[in-house]
């Protein structure tokens, strides 16, 4: 008796647990089939097109216990199904209107592009080309991946940690042919700051689903030992930061 309670309990603690985001895949939930309750479609995208404005990322919404007494096993089972849709490259859900609306701030009538996509090359191989400054720049931050970096979150480096991915990643394969990444000094991550935008202070186009948040540069503060530049793509400035705070990182060769 003991044991079919602790069942029964542990499978509506099951039901409130909080599920796994799966940037913008289409997610099948099933308690009944594939491991970790996860079913992910190839075919993700509206039309097969990743870049189809109607697209948004898929999450579950809380589940509530009570549904199946109120639908059934059966009901309930094609409830988990149904996918619910979350947007990302600085967008959020307008739940009236049910699709994407930008969260970016851009002031584009009064104020000329810093970094207009026309400067860049996007390549086919999850990098991009200043044609400026000359530099490849990986589009995505470290920990995001994909067409326009919606699978995983972009991750959290100390400094020292961060001149360590660099060399993770070159050590490991490289990244899209290379083996030379590194992590870009002060100057170059200011200039791929869009003065004419906020949060995110970047052209999204170039390097899409960036955080409004601070990334590292490898420029050491001339001032303190302890501190290091970096960059916030929040509203574009730049200031020093403890070594052993945590930032976001993105690659350049």
């Amino acid at each position: 008796m003991k044991k079919k309670f602790f069942a029964t309990q542990f499978f509506y603690l099951l039901l409130y647990l909080p599920l796994p985001v799966f940037g913008t895949e289409q997610i099948a939930y099933s308690l009944f089939g594939d491991p970790g309750y996860l079913s992910a479609c190839n075919k993700c995208h509206t039309n097969g097109n990743p870049n189809n404005s109607n697209n948004s990322n898929l999450m579950p919404r809380a589940l509530d216990a009570y549904k199946i007494d109120k639908l059934g096993l059966s009901g309930f089972i094609d409830f988990l199904s149904i996918t619910f849709p979350v947007c990302t490259n600085g967008t959020v859900l307008d739940s009236a209107k049910n699709n994407c609306v930008s969260t970016q701030k851009c002031q584009t009538d009064s104020i000329i592009a810093t970094t207009p996509s026309s400067r860049f090359k996007i390549n086919n191989n999850g990098t991009v080309t200043d044609t400026k400054t000359g530099l490849m720049w990986k589009r995505c931050s470290e920990g995001q991946s994909w067409v326009n970096c919606q699978h995983g979150i972009a991750a959290i480096y100390t400094w020292q940690q961060a001149l360590h991915q660099a060399q993770f990643v070159n050590n490991n394969g490289g990244f899209a042919g290379f083996h030379d990444w590194r992590v870009p000094n002060v100057k170059e991550l200011i200039s791929i700051t869009e003065k004419q935008c906020l949060e995110p202070a970047i052209n999204l186009n170039v390097f899409p689903n960036t955080p409004s948040t601070m990334f590292w540069s490898s420029s050491p503060s001339a001032f303190d030992s302890y501190d290091a530049w970096d960059v916030g793509f929040g509203y574009g400035g730049s200031g020093s930061y403890f070594k052993d705070g945590k930032d976001n990182l993105r690659l350049v060769r």
